[in-house]
């Protein structure tokens, strides 16, 4: 019965986390293909708003990375001690919250390019919200494979390198996939910075919008 069971998780899924293992699978590439379109969506899209300048692309990704650097290993023992669902609930919730606001803001650029004032607080502003939406993803990622896997798979240890492996391909893959079929539509369907400024917006908020239905 236990030879039958592990030659199941190999050959398909005839365990009872095999079953599950595919929701699991399709669940983390859908939300890594977005979360990938949308890290590279920003500040892309910020070489359209200041087409002269690097530096808010060079402060936005500084600021990311340092902040991911400082406040992770505060957040990693958040998720020690937090409710699994409550935690997934909150992360889910606050990523999609930082996508579609600093989409938007970035989208009204489009209204406000000749006020660079106005153009520096919506930086700022989307800098606000893009700081913990990054956060709110690198925690989904950790109670994803570090908490909900290992105790889905305690009746069944032999599954865990393989739910384990599988996710981390999933995500590497996505950090390429997302990038390209971003940069393929903006470069088919925009023409100057406004058109794509609105387009690259557009398909990264209708992109989430339909992860949630």
């Amino acid at each position: 019965m236990e030879d039958h069971k592990s030659q199941g998780e190999d050959g398909g899924p005839k365990t009872e986390i095999g079953a599950l293992s595919y929701y699991i699978y399709a669940t983390e590439f859908i939300s890594a293909f977005g979360d990938r379109m949308w890290q590279f969506a920003i500040p892309i899209l910020f070489l359209d708003v200041w087409a002269d300048s690097l530096l808010p692309t060079i402060l936005y990704t500084f600021i990311i990375n340092l902040a991911t650097f400082l406040l992770m290993p505060i957040c990693g023992s958040y998720v020690d001690t937090a409710p699994r669902l409550s935690l997934m609930m909150l992360t889910i919730f606050g990523d999609n919250v930082a996508v579609f606001v600093s989409c938007g803001l970035l989208y009204c650029t489009t209204y406000v390019e000749d006020n660079d004032d106005l153009l520096w607080m919506m930086f700022y502003g989307i800098l606000a919200v893009c700081v913990p939406g990054q956060l709110m993803v690198n925690v989904g990622t950790i109670a994803l494979e570090k908490d909900w896997v290992p105790i889905m798979t305690e009746k069944e240890p032999h599954a865990l390198a393989t739910l384990s492996s599988r996710l981390r391909m999933i995500d590497l893959s996505c950090k390429f996939l997302g990038p390209t079929a971003f940069a393929l539509f903006l470069q088919f369907l925009g023409g100057d910075s406004e058109t794509r400024i609105r387009w690259g917006c557009g398909i990264v908020i209708g992109y989430n919008i339909l992860t949630v239905l």
